[in-house]
């Protein structure tokens, strides 16, 4: 990432080169973006369309594809199946969407995806009694949705969105660890403990830490 001025925060110094990506539908993509981007172990999120077929789509023109959140993670941190969990335990995979625009879906990027997703969908079924929908398919093509639905919870908040674009253009912004872990803590995810050890290194003003605090205790 190359800064504009303004120091790049210390989480964004740190990433790690080789990470692995997992793509999830569950529902409206600006709460699917921020379940994911607190949790330890994920770098980046990003929100997109995915698993139809239609060349190309937009909000407005989306055809036959769903929402979807891209996920960047290190696997030796946070595995596959525990980013599974926070996507089961945030939508209601048992409840049939009849839009596929908020289906239930996993698109596998690899056969060890496949696996993993196919054994932890039967578990929750037999755990549970119930008929999950979520459908599990390969991922062909994931296109990148507008700008404007990226990080959506951040660029709601100006005092802390305008410290970003001070620092950073607009792809940079959607590729920021810190801005998924903002985005994230301003709706109360991921853990307090993680947020205070944080804080720091997400490129806040004194101002800014203390009402993302506030932020995360009012949820």
């Amino acid at each position: 990432m190359v800064s504009r001025g303004n120091e790049i925060p210390i989480i964004d110094q740190n990433v790690p080169e080789q990470l692995d990506i997992a793509t999830f539908g569950m529902g409206c993509f600006w709460g699917s973006e921020a379940s994911f981007g607190a949790a330890e172990g994920v770098y980046r999120t990003r929100v997109g369309y995915a698993g139809g077929s239609k060349e190309n789509p937009t909000y407005y023109r989306l055809g036959d594809h769903t929402e979807m959140v891209q996920i960047e993670y290190d696997p030796s941190i946070i595995s596959y199946k525990e980013l599974l969990e926070i996507f089961w335990n945030n939508h209601s995979p048992y409840y049939q969407s009849y839009s596929r625009q908020y289906m239930s879906l996993i698109l596998y990027h690899n056969d060890f995806q496949k696996e993993i997703a196919e054994q932890f969908v039967k578990e929750k079924e037999d755990e549970s009694g119930m008929r999950a929908y979520t459908e599990i398919r390969p991922l062909e093509i994931f296109y990148l949705a507008e700008y404007y639905h990226q990080k959506y919870f951040l660029k709601q908040e100006w005092d802390f969105y305008q410290i970003y674009k001070d620092i950073y253009d607009d792809e940079e912004i959607v590729d920021s660890t810190a801005t998924a872990r903002v985005n994230s803590y301003i709706r109360g995810k991921g853990s307090y403990d993680q947020l205070k050890q944080e804080i720091d290194k997400l490129g806040l003003t004194e101002k800014t830490k203390a009402e993302l605090i506030r932020y995360y205790e009012t949820f």
